[in-house]
Protein backbone atom coordinates (compact mmCIF):
# COMPACT_ATOMS: atom_id res chain seq x y z
CA UNK A 1 0.00 0.00 0.00
CA UNK A 2 1.45 3.51 -1.17
CA UNK A 3 1.17 5.95 1.89
CA UNK A 4 1.24 9.91 2.10
CA UNK A 5 4.87 10.22 3.81
CA UNK A 6 3.41 13.88 5.14
CA UNK A 7 -0.18 14.95 5.95
CA UNK A 8 0.29 18.25 6.51
CA UNK A 9 -3.66 19.05 8.26
CA UNK A 10 -5.28 19.30 11.58
CA UNK A 11 -7.72 16.08 11.55
CA UNK A 12 -10.25 15.76 14.49
CA UNK A 13 -11.18 12.22 15.37
CA UNK A 14 -14.59 12.16 17.15
CA UNK A 15 -15.42 8.84 18.42
CA UNK A 16 -18.48 6.73 18.97
CA UNK A 17 -21.36 6.40 22.00
CA UNK A 18 -18.97 4.62 24.79
CA UNK A 19 -15.94 5.09 22.67
CA UNK A 20 -12.51 5.49 24.89
CA UNK A 21 -9.44 7.30 23.70
CA UNK A 22 -7.55 3.91 23.13
CA UNK A 23 -9.78 2.61 21.25
CA UNK A 24 -9.25 5.75 18.88
CA UNK A 25 -5.48 4.91 19.08
CA UNK A 26 -4.91 2.82 15.91
CA UNK A 27 -6.78 5.54 13.65
CA UNK A 28 -5.07 8.58 15.35
CA UNK A 29 -1.12 7.39 15.49
CA UNK A 30 -1.74 6.62 11.86
CA UNK A 31 -2.56 9.83 11.32
CA UNK A 32 0.30 11.06 13.58
CA UNK A 33 2.76 8.99 12.18
CA UNK A 34 2.30 11.17 8.70
CA UNK A 35 2.63 14.41 10.04
CA UNK A 36 -0.79 15.11 10.93
CA UNK A 37 -1.89 17.09 14.35
CA UNK A 38 -4.32 15.08 15.43
CA UNK A 39 -7.05 16.20 17.62
CA UNK A 40 -9.23 13.18 19.31
CA UNK A 41 -12.62 13.96 21.06
CA UNK A 42 -15.62 11.75 22.32
CA UNK A 43 -18.17 13.23 23.41
CA UNK A 44 -19.62 12.23 27.21
CA UNK A 45 -22.29 10.55 26.45
CA UNK A 46 -25.03 10.90 29.29
CA UNK A 47 -24.22 15.38 28.84
CA UNK A 48 -24.56 14.70 25.18
CA UNK A 49 -28.14 12.92 25.83
CA UNK A 50 -29.51 15.18 28.69
CA UNK A 51 -30.59 17.80 27.43
CA UNK A 52 -32.63 18.44 23.76
CA UNK A 53 -29.15 20.36 22.56
CA UNK A 54 -26.58 18.66 24.63
CA UNK A 55 -24.67 17.85 22.06
CA UNK A 56 -24.29 21.83 21.48
CA UNK A 57 -23.18 21.93 24.39
CA UNK A 58 -20.67 19.17 25.16
CA UNK A 59 -18.69 20.58 21.38
CA UNK A 60 -17.83 23.93 22.63
CA UNK A 61 -14.68 23.48 24.30
CA UNK A 62 -13.76 21.74 21.47
CA UNK A 63 -14.96 24.18 19.17
CA UNK A 64 -12.76 26.69 20.37
CA UNK A 65 -9.59 24.70 21.59
CA UNK A 66 -9.56 23.49 17.72
CA UNK A 67 -9.89 27.24 16.87
CA UNK A 68 -7.10 28.84 18.94
CA UNK A 69 -5.05 26.11 17.42
CA UNK A 70 -6.07 26.99 14.01
CA UNK A 71 -5.09 30.61 14.80
CA UNK A 72 -1.63 29.40 15.53
CA UNK A 73 -0.98 27.09 13.21
CA UNK A 74 -3.37 27.62 10.24
CA UNK A 75 -3.18 23.94 8.46
CA UNK A 76 -6.24 22.43 6.11
CA UNK A 77 -8.68 20.34 8.44
CA UNK A 78 -10.27 17.19 7.86
CA UNK A 79 -12.73 15.29 10.46
CA UNK A 80 -13.09 11.81 11.20
CA UNK A 81 -15.77 10.71 12.61
CA UNK A 82 -17.34 7.43 13.83
CA UNK A 83 -21.04 6.25 14.23
CA UNK A 84 -23.94 8.47 14.81
CA UNK A 85 -22.25 9.97 17.85
CA UNK A 86 -19.70 10.96 15.86
CA UNK A 87 -22.15 12.09 13.34
CA UNK A 88 -23.95 14.36 15.39
CA UNK A 89 -20.79 16.02 16.85
CA UNK A 90 -19.58 16.83 13.56
CA UNK A 91 -23.02 18.61 13.07
CA UNK A 92 -22.74 20.79 15.63
CA UNK A 93 -19.06 21.44 15.62
CA UNK A 94 -19.52 22.62 11.77
CA UNK A 95 -22.58 24.60 12.73
CA UNK A 96 -20.71 26.29 15.43
CA UNK A 97 -17.30 27.07 13.66
CA UNK A 98 -18.93 28.35 10.50
CA UNK A 99 -20.78 30.85 13.02
CA UNK A 100 -18.22 31.97 15.16
CA UNK A 101 -15.03 31.26 13.32
CA UNK A 102 -15.68 31.46 9.49
CA UNK A 103 -11.28 31.19 8.88
CA UNK A 104 -11.44 27.60 10.01
CA UNK A 105 -14.78 26.62 8.47
CA UNK A 106 -13.06 27.54 4.96
CA UNK A 107 -10.28 25.32 5.82
CA UNK A 108 -11.83 22.12 5.57
CA UNK A 109 -10.95 20.10 3.28
CA UNK A 110 -13.02 16.77 3.67
CA UNK A 111 -15.13 14.67 6.06
CA UNK A 112 -14.67 10.63 6.89
CA UNK A 113 -18.07 9.22 8.34
CA UNK A 114 -16.89 5.47 9.50
CA UNK A 115 -20.60 3.53 9.92
CA UNK A 116 -22.59 6.38 9.62
CA UNK A 117 -25.03 8.45 9.22
CA UNK A 118 -27.71 5.98 10.69
CA UNK A 119 -30.59 8.23 11.43
CA UNK A 120 -33.51 8.41 8.50
CA UNK A 121 -35.11 11.33 8.12
CA UNK A 122 -38.38 10.68 9.54
CA UNK A 123 -37.96 7.77 12.88
CA UNK A 124 -40.74 6.03 13.05
CA UNK A 125 -41.37 4.51 17.31
CA UNK A 126 -40.48 1.13 15.38
CA UNK A 127 -37.31 2.37 14.61
CA UNK A 128 -37.08 4.19 18.35
CA UNK A 129 -38.17 1.02 19.68
CA UNK A 130 -35.03 -1.03 17.47
CA UNK A 131 -32.16 1.18 17.23
CA UNK A 132 -32.03 2.48 20.80
CA UNK A 133 -31.55 -0.96 23.05
CA UNK A 134 -29.08 -1.69 20.60
CA UNK A 135 -27.21 1.50 21.12
CA UNK A 136 -27.04 0.97 25.26
CA UNK A 137 -27.21 -2.71 26.01
CA UNK A 138 -23.85 -3.07 24.87
CA UNK A 139 -22.51 -0.60 27.81
CA UNK A 140 -25.07 -1.97 30.31
CA UNK A 141 -23.81 -5.45 29.84
CA UNK A 142 -20.17 -4.36 29.90
CA UNK A 143 -21.31 -3.01 33.08
CA UNK A 144 -22.42 -6.08 34.47
CA UNK A 145 -18.67 -7.60 33.40
CA UNK A 146 -20.86 -9.60 30.56
CA UNK A 147 -19.78 -9.64 26.95
CA UNK A 148 -21.03 -6.79 24.76
CA UNK A 149 -24.34 -7.10 22.54
CA UNK A 150 -26.97 -5.49 20.61
CA UNK A 151 -29.79 -7.87 21.88
CA UNK A 152 -30.71 -9.52 24.71
CA UNK A 153 -33.49 -11.82 26.00
CA UNK A 154 -34.21 -9.42 28.73
CA UNK A 155 -32.89 -6.16 28.55
CA UNK A 156 -34.31 -5.74 24.96
CA UNK A 157 -37.92 -5.72 25.88
CA UNK A 158 -37.05 -3.81 28.70
CA UNK A 159 -35.32 -1.12 26.77
CA UNK A 160 -37.97 -1.07 23.57
CA UNK A 161 -40.30 -0.22 25.91
CA UNK A 162 -38.27 2.33 27.64
CA UNK A 163 -37.56 3.76 24.48
CA UNK A 164 -41.46 4.29 22.79
CA UNK A 165 -41.86 6.57 26.57
CA UNK A 166 -39.42 8.50 24.78
CA UNK A 167 -40.09 8.20 21.82
CA UNK A 168 -43.76 9.67 22.74
CA UNK A 169 -42.99 12.00 25.64
CA UNK A 170 -39.71 13.45 24.52
CA UNK A 171 -41.52 15.60 21.42
CA UNK A 172 -38.77 18.28 21.47
CA UNK A 173 -35.51 15.95 21.16
CA UNK A 174 -37.22 13.71 18.58
CA UNK A 175 -37.98 16.51 16.46
CA UNK A 176 -34.21 17.54 17.00
CA UNK A 177 -33.05 13.90 16.27
CA UNK A 178 -35.14 14.06 13.07
CA UNK A 179 -33.37 17.01 11.67
CA UNK A 180 -30.16 15.85 12.16
CA UNK A 181 -29.63 14.48 8.65
CA UNK A 182 -31.03 17.73 6.76
CA UNK A 183 -29.18 20.36 8.85
CA UNK A 184 -25.71 18.01 8.59
CA UNK A 185 -26.64 18.17 4.15
CA UNK A 186 -27.34 22.06 4.54
CA UNK A 187 -24.46 23.17 6.45
CA UNK A 188 -22.20 20.80 4.43
CA UNK A 189 -23.83 22.42 0.89
CA UNK A 190 -21.60 25.50 2.79
CA UNK A 191 -18.16 24.13 2.35
CA UNK A 192 -15.92 25.08 0.06
CA UNK A 193 -14.49 22.18 -0.61
CA UNK A 194 -16.81 19.20 -1.34
CA UNK A 195 -15.06 15.74 -0.27
CA UNK A 196 -16.58 13.17 1.64
CA UNK A 197 -15.22 9.49 2.25
CA UNK A 198 -18.05 7.17 3.51
CA UNK A 199 -17.17 3.70 4.83
CA UNK A 200 -19.61 1.61 6.09
CA UNK A 201 -21.11 -2.12 6.34
CA UNK A 202 -23.04 -4.61 5.79
CA UNK A 203 -23.95 -6.36 9.15
CA UNK A 204 -24.10 -3.27 11.33
CA UNK A 205 -26.85 -3.59 13.97
CA UNK A 206 -26.96 0.21 14.53
CA UNK A 207 -26.78 2.07 11.27
CA UNK A 208 -28.62 0.69 8.53
CA UNK A 209 -26.47 0.47 5.07
CA UNK A 210 -29.48 1.72 3.03
CA UNK A 211 -29.93 5.15 4.90
CA UNK A 212 -26.19 5.91 4.47
CA UNK A 213 -25.98 4.78 0.46
CA UNK A 214 -28.78 7.64 0.49
CA UNK A 215 -27.19 10.52 2.51
CA UNK A 216 -24.22 9.35 -0.47
CA UNK A 217 -26.47 9.76 -3.03
CA UNK A 218 -27.98 12.99 -1.57
CA UNK A 219 -24.36 14.45 -1.25
CA UNK A 220 -23.40 13.62 -4.64
CA UNK A 221 -26.71 15.49 -6.17
CA UNK A 222 -25.70 18.03 -3.75
CA UNK A 223 -22.52 18.61 -5.99
CA UNK A 224 -20.15 16.32 -3.75
CA UNK A 225 -17.30 14.67 -4.57
CA UNK A 226 -18.18 11.43 -2.42
CA UNK A 227 -15.89 7.98 -2.02
CA UNK A 228 -17.50 4.68 -0.64
CA UNK A 229 -15.68 2.28 0.84
CA UNK A 230 -18.80 -0.23 1.67
CA UNK A 231 -17.78 -4.14 3.53
CA UNK A 232 -20.65 -6.35 3.12
CA UNK A 233 -19.51 -8.87 5.94
CA UNK A 234 -18.70 -5.72 8.44
CA UNK A 235 -20.25 -4.47 11.65
CA UNK A 236 -20.72 -0.99 13.45
CA UNK A 237 -17.56 0.32 13.23
CA UNK A 238 -15.28 -2.84 13.02
CA UNK A 239 -14.35 -1.82 9.75
CA UNK A 240 -10.65 -0.60 10.68
CA UNK A 241 -10.34 -3.89 12.36
CA UNK A 242 -11.70 -6.55 9.94
CA UNK A 243 -10.52 -4.85 6.44
CA UNK A 244 -6.93 -2.94 8.03
CA UNK A 245 -5.59 -2.58 4.65
CA UNK A 246 -8.30 -1.00 2.68
CA UNK A 247 -9.19 1.11 5.04
CA UNK A 248 -6.12 2.61 5.33
CA UNK A 249 -5.40 2.46 1.52
CA UNK A 250 -8.77 4.34 1.24
CA UNK A 251 -7.71 6.98 3.90
CA UNK A 252 -4.83 7.59 2.51
CA UNK A 253 -5.85 8.55 -0.98
CA UNK A 254 -8.86 10.10 0.27
CA UNK A 255 -6.35 12.56 1.90
CA UNK A 256 -4.28 12.92 -0.76
CA UNK A 257 -7.00 14.32 -2.64
CA UNK A 258 -7.69 16.25 -0.33
CA UNK A 259 -4.51 18.20 0.36
CA UNK A 260 -1.61 16.78 -1.56
CA UNK A 261 1.11 16.26 0.36
CA UNK A 262 4.72 18.42 0.36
Amino acid sequence: METVKEMPVRIAVFGWFGSKERHLGPICGFYEKRGAHVVPFIADSKKSLLHADGYSRVVSGTVESIAEADAKDPRPFLIHAFSNHGFSVTLEFLEAIQAKHPALFGRIAGLIFDSAPGIPETPSLGFTTTYLPRVVIPGILLAMRKPAAHEHVILTPVLAAASAVLHVTMGARIRRFQQTVPRMSAILRKLKQKRLLLLWGGKDALVPHEIVEVFADRSEKDGFHVEKRFFPESTHVRHLIGHREAYLEAVTTFVRECVPPH
